[in-house]
């Protein structure tokens, strides 16, 4: 099994959460976050380094760390999350997922309240037991209350962000499977929607037997699905659903896989109106299958242009796409620059100024750095001193002419009694 810098950094920051939360050394939480860090940072390929030894060579890593990435590219759970799993019941570790609940507060919520699942903390929020506990107070308890129907709320949907690093580690599994030509993202995921409640894939192999091995292999639980295709979970519990396609099918597929079925209903009614039967296993005329290798064969096929996925919600970009007027969807390329950035003044990994030039060399009008405040010690937190030192250094990158422009700024911490961390 194969393991990626996304899947390593995002276990040892996992380790890290849990082990703050149970109460464990802060040398080892640290070392565990301080190495999710580092491993973002690694160029090459992660697995070789684990298995020559030469992780132990990067800066932030030791063998404790390097020991899960060695179990992750072994396809073992590490160890070392086990036993921070087994230290911290699941019902608090629901509470991690609960809108402002850090690690530290999740602590003082089970340790000091009692509290250990999301329905016995929406009863102190009721109670005004938080109203009194160091830390937390009458607006946090109020935010906290509506957090909790929230986090119940997110049990059944996912933030795309983590749906997606889901679904590429799934994608990646079923791709290294032998005699699996290609394998899709489809459905929300594709469609770049905010919440995601399930992944949708679909498989093209040389031979429809070789998608149900690769599923069977790489899918928690799979079995056939009332359409002919695959269900499932993930290893973190988002259910899975499956289509397999030859290769010469494969874009009518994606097609009704990626689309909302608002836009696929009109889709296959647009197909109808031209003597053409469209559904995910293939593009038909009478008994005949027209060829569509791609989805851009199907959508030329109904006299339209390619849509792109974000696009496809049934909400009038058939007619556009028939008449040719499709909006340009936003790219990378019109971007201009981002204001919020961390440099090595705090928790960042880059100077500003290096970080300017590669803002440059992206072509960027403009960098905005906003380290950490004080108060954020945890972040090494910039103080007035450092901060006016930093400003110093802009202006003179400026000055220079050395790239784009930077823009000054702070990630200031706003005090309980309103006043900013710093002057």
């Amino acid at each position: 099994m194969t393991v990626d810098r996304k899947t390593a950094a995002r276990t040892l920051r996992e380790i890290a959460r849990l082990l703050e939360v149970s109460g464990a050394n802060p040398h080892r939480v640290r070392a565990f976050a301080n190495a999710s860090r580092a491993v973002e940072r690694i160029e090459g390929d992660l697995e070789a380094m684990a298995a020559d030894g030469t992780l132990l060579d990067v800066k932030g890593l030791g063998r404790g760390t390097v020991s899960v990435i060695g179990d992750l590219a072994a396809g073992r759970q590490p160890e070392a999350l086990e036993k921070a799993l087994s230290a911290v019941p699941e019902g608090v570790r629901d509470l991690l997922g609960v809108p402002g609940l850090g690690p530290k507060k999740v602590r003082a919520l089970w340790h000091d309240l009692g509290v250990t699942n999301l329905g016995e903390l929406e009863y102190a929020c009721r109670e005004n037991r938080l109203v009194e506990l160091p830390g937390f107070g009458a607006k946090t308890q109020e935010r906290l209350f509506d957090g909790v129907r929230f986090a119940r709320h997110a049990g059944e949907q996912r933030l795309m962000s983590e749906a997606w690093a889901v679904a590429e580690d799934l994608r990646e599994a079923l791709m290294a499977f032998p005699g699996v030509v290609d394998v899709v993202v489809a459905g929300d995921i594709r469609r770049c929607c905010e919440t995601v409640s399930t992944i949708d894939i679909v498989v093209t192999a040389s031979e429809k037997e070789i998608v149900g091995q690769a599923v069977e292999a790489a899918v928690v639980g799979a079995g056939r699905g009332p359409d002919g295709g695959w269900v499932g979970q993930s290893v973190s519990g988002l259910p899975v659903t499956i289509l397999e396609a030859s290769e010469g099918d494969a874009g009518a597929a994606i097609v009704c896989a990626t689309g909302s079925r608002t836009h696929v209903d009109q889709l296959s009614a647009l197909a109808e109106a031209r003597g053409l039967a469209l559904h995910h296993g293939g593009l038909w005329r009478g008994g005949e299958r027209v060829p569509c290798p791609d989805e851009t064969a199907v959508y030329e096929q109904l006299g339209c242009t390619w849509v792109s996925p974000e696009l496809r919600e049934g909400e009038g970009e058939i007619e556009r796409a028939a008449a040719g007027t499709l909006p340009r969807l936003v790219s990378m390329v019109d971007l201009l620059g981002a204001l919020h950035n961390h440099t090595t003044q705090s928790d960042g990994t880059a100077s500003v100024e290096d970080m300017a030039r590669a803002a440059g060399e992206l072509g960027w009008s403009y960098f905005g750095v906003a380290d950490h405040s004080p108060i954020a010690v945890y972040a090494n937190g910039v103080d007035g001193d450092r901060l006016r030192e930093q400003w110093r250094r802009v202006d003179a990158f400026n000055e220079a002419g050395e790239g784009p422009r930077i823009v000054k700024g702070l990630e200031a911490d706003i005090l309980t009694d309103g006043a900013l961390d710093i002057p």
